[in-house]
């Protein structure tokens, strides 16, 4: 299961990635820049494409439109990740405020 989300999303990647930059790709329902979402695609790192594919296993419905369903699901991992990488950051390393008393 695994093997089939990880080759289906690098392959989703390699067919953006091939694309000129003025076409427009579908992205939940709405047209997008190729450009912008090489962009996106491009700042995916191993974290990202982790959590894409952990939700790709945990969703338990019938997915009739694979591939647009997975380009949606990989575009939109990067935006809903690194909040909650930011979110446990600031829990590990909280702010200080800066005294005056330096």
């Amino acid at each position: 299961e695994d093997c089939y989300y990880v080759n289906t999303l690098c392959a989703i990647i390699d067919e953006v990635d091939s694309m000129n930059d003025s076409e427009t790709i579908i992205i939940d329902g709405n047209q997008v820049k190729a450009e912008f979402v090489k962009g996106v695609f491009n700042k995916i790192d191993f974290f990202v494409f982790e959590y894409a594919v952990n939700k790709c296993k945990s969703n338990p419905n019938i997915v009739v439109k694979t591939k647009p369903y997975l380009r949606t699901l990989l575009y939109n991992a990067y935006f809903e990740m690194y909040p909650k990488i930011q979110e446990e950051v600031k829990k590990i390393f909280p702010l200080r405020r800066a005294s005056n008393e330096l």
